[in-house]
């Protein structure tokens, strides 16, 4: 028996996105690896510049050389420097904490896309979103959990990289109605590269041969990995797929244990728990506001 068209859409739509957050946490535990031997700057120029090889030539072959010529290049460019900054702050948090403790701080880019609404788009937020703000916050305080551990860097730099990614998300969403995604990788990708390049002399390290692999498989799995998340909110809507979106604590938690020896304990599980139901609500309550976007 046949399925229907939008259960079929709605399957591949999930399966895309699992299989997406899985590709990103594989890339950010490749850097973590890799950080213990190149600068984090490094890092980020190399998974932008395998990124870049990769999709341009795609881009060239579908539309030419002029479908890179658009009247949204400042917007663009906006976007991609927004999204290097993120990739890089969240590479040097994982560099410095464990795994799933970033990927749990940084989940609070819903959160951040409902404080700032507002402000950068004009939204109307109700006191429950508002409360779901709070809640959410306070479920990165018991990540955290300063006052009864040492407190990290890596912490404050993981909350920084969610601000970002949320940005980037209020950005994208506005860029989305205009440019094909495969425009914006280039331009992001282009914006990693040149964006880094300065630095690159005084902080070079030259990469050894038998990690020439891992950074390969870190600019795939970035490529690949944005590509299966944009198919995923094509195939079905957001407010389905998005929750799968922390399907991602998962690998992190795996892949933390197994390789990294890090385990979250009683009290970070029970913040990572509040940030992902506070992430889910504002998701759910944006799409009911906004149903023409979801």
């Amino acid at each position: 028996m046949n399925q229907p068209k939008n259960e079929i859409n709605v399957t591949r739509g999930i399966g895309f996105m699992i299989i997406a957050v899985t590709f990103f946490n594989l890339k950010d535990g490749i850097a973590k690896f890799l950080s213990a031997s190149y600068p984090i700057i490094e890092l980020v120029f190399f998974q932008y510049i395998v990124m870049f090889v990769i999709i341009l030539p795609i881009v060239v072959f579908r539309g030419g050389w002029h479908s890179l010529a658009t009247k949204h290049t400042y917007s663009l460019l906006l976007r991609g420097s927004i999204g290097v900054v993120a990739v890089g702050l969240l590479f040097a948090a994982v560099s410095q904490i464990p795994i799933a403790d970033a990927y749990a701080i940084s989940f609070i880019s819903p959160i951040v896309v409902t404080l700032l609404s507002p402000f950068l788009l004009g939204e109307n937020v109700g006191i429950r979103r508002w409360l779901a703000v709070v809640i959410g916050f306070g479920g990165v305080l018991l990540v955290i959990q300063p006052g009864f551990r040492e407190f990290q860097t890596g912490s404050l730099i993981a909350i920084s990289a969610g601000v970002m990614f949320g940005l980037y998300g209020i950005v994208t969403r506005k860029l989305t109605q205009h440019e094909l995604p495969r425009i914006m990788m280039v331009y992001t990708s282009f914006v990693g590269i040149v964006g880094v390049s300065p630095f690159l002399p005084t902080i070079w390290v030259t990469p050894q041969l038998d990690h020439s692999g891992m950074i390969l498989a870190m600019g795939i799995l970035a490529t690949v990995g944005h590509a299966l998340m944009v198919y995923s909110y094509a195939a079905a809507p957001a407010v389905v797929v998005t929750p799968f979106l922390y399907t991602s604590m998962i690998a992190a938690t795996i892949q933390g244990y197994f390789i990294f020896g890090d385990f979250p304990n009683i009290i970070a599980w029970t913040g990572i728990s509040t940030i992902i139901a506070c992430g889910i609500y504002t998701t759910l309550r944006e799409a009911k506001q906004n149903p023409s976007t979801h």
